[in-house]
């Protein structure tokens, strides 16, 4: 009796007369082994993003019931503008008994604190008076500026926040502002807020950082 020919790899013989079917060549799974060395990447990858986060939200959240400085859009008018407003900055927390706004003052100093990446920053929160303005929660641009004593470094930035009444003053903050500085450097800082028919600045306030 002839044999019957065999089964070429990677196909089945179906009973009877029956064709034979295409074993799909995925079927198999792939060794363990193979992707080991790109999980491993993306596994450290996971983890530097959670690390990074939790640092981040560790270091550059809010002090407790500080008013939140919500970016806006706004963009300053041209031309020269009148300095309408009181312009305070400072520090958000205990003040007067309770929580409140703790100024800086001219050859006083103001407390460093660490960012998400290492960066050390400013945290200030802004007071405006309110003057004559009537808005709930105006959108104004915000300027903070930072010169070392020594000359050798200037930190700036130009944002526009969304300010909350409070009574007779206006608050935005806490404002995240990398500076160039370590402990115990002098910085001259300054605030400008410009609104729509007002330009006001806090003044450079010469401050030694701790």
């Amino acid at each position: 009796m002839a044999e019957s020919a065999p089964t070429p790899p990677g196909r089945i013989r179906a009973p009877g007369s029956e064709p034979a079917r295409e074993e799909p060549a995925w079927a198999a799974p792939a060794p363990i082994g193979a992707p080991l060395g790109a999980r491993a990447v993306i596994l450290a990858a996971l983890c530097f993003a959670v690390l990074c986060l939790g640092g981040c939200m560790a270091s550059c959240e809010h002090s407790p019931s500080s008013p939140e400085a919500g970016r806006c859009d706004f963009s300053p008018p041209p031309g020269a503008l009148p300095d309408a407003h009181e312009i305070l900055v400072g520090d958000w927390g205990e003040a007067d008994g309770g929580l409140g706004l703790s100024p800086w003052l001219d050859g006083g100093s103001a407390p460093l604190r660490f960012g998400g990446q290492g960066s050390l920053m400013l945290t200030p929160t802004i007071h405006v008076s309110a003057g004559a303005e009537v808005a709930a929660n105006p959108c104004w641009s915000v300027t903070l500026e930072a010169i070392r004593a020594d000359g050798f470094g200037t930190s700036r930035m130009q944002t526009s926040y969304r300010f909350r009444r409070d009574g007779e003053r206006y608050l935005a903050g806490e404002i995240f502002f990398p500076v160039d500085g370590i402990e115990g450097d002098l910085l001259s800082v300054e605030a400008i807020v410009v609104g729509e028919n007002f330009r006001s600045s806090s003044g450079p306030l010469l401050l030694t950082l701790r």
